[in-house]
């Protein structure tokens, strides 16, 4: 009776750890958007959209797409900020088991635009539901390589708002 009550106790304590060690002593779903996000200290999300890298497939991955196996880009939350930021990460693992670091950018860092590509689904979860998908190009201004996301229409025109668009 004692060995199991200690053996419980561990197991509880085991699983305490992890999540004390993953999250740094902070829990739940504002704990898991600071790490995935890399929000700063007090930061907090106001508007989030999952959405997807838009990826050029090879030949050989469109051959596997008729045998069906699908390749897709590495799933993302986009987020807006209270502090103004937009911020990305990424919410599963790569092809090299780790995780690429999240990314932030302040207004006037970054320019979005829509993409003439066709989305691979027609429809992803936006603010209101099922929504249009589109293909958005992503151009920061700090040199750093530009990247397309396909996302929910409604994250596109918050995202074109957050620039200083209409």
């Amino acid at each position: 009776m004692i060995g199991q009550i200690i053996f419980g106790l561990l197991i509880v304590g085991g699983i305490g750890g992890y999540y004390y060690r993953k999250f740094g002593g902070k829990g739940g779903a504002a704990a898991y958007l600071t790490k995935i996000l890399g929000l700063r200290e007090g930061e907090k999300v106001t508007q989030t959209w999952t959405c997807f890298y838009d990826i050029e497939r090879t030949f050989g991955e469109k051959v596997g797409e008729v045998l069906g196996t699908h390749t897709r880009g590495i799933s993302l939350i986009v987020g807006l900020t209270d502090q103004g930021r937009l911020v990305l990460g990424e919410i599963e693992k790569n092809e090299s088991g780790g995780n690429n670091p999240p990314m932030g950018f302040e207004p006037g860092k970054l320019v979005a635009s829509l993409s003439d590509k066709k989305p691979e689904r027609a429809q992803l979860v936006g603010t209101s539901g099922m929504e249009p998908a589109v293909v958005i190009l992503m151009e920061p201004k700090d040199r750093q390589p530009s990247f397309r996301l396909q996302i929910a229409k409604s994250g596109f025109e918050s995202i074109k708002r957050w620039m200083g668009g209409t």
